[in-house]
């Protein structure tokens, strides 16, 4: 299972996901829904940009 991000408006197994949700979906499903354009990639981040580049000063 990979996270993606709703972009607008998403109904899947009876549930609505509305913009900005976070959902669990197969890498099929995924292919599917990016090209519809209906979810974004969610890609975590560990820190905030700033706060790693002050620690790496």
């Amino acid at each position: 299972m990979v996270k993606v991000v709703v972009a607008n408006r998403l109904v899947r197994d009876g549930k609505t996901y509305k913009g900005g949700d976070v959902v669990d979906v197969t890498r099929g499903e995924k292919r599917v829904l990016l090209g519809q354009g209906k979810v974004r990639a969610h890609i975590e981040q560990d820190k905030p940009a700033a706060l790693a580049a002050k620690e790496g000063k």
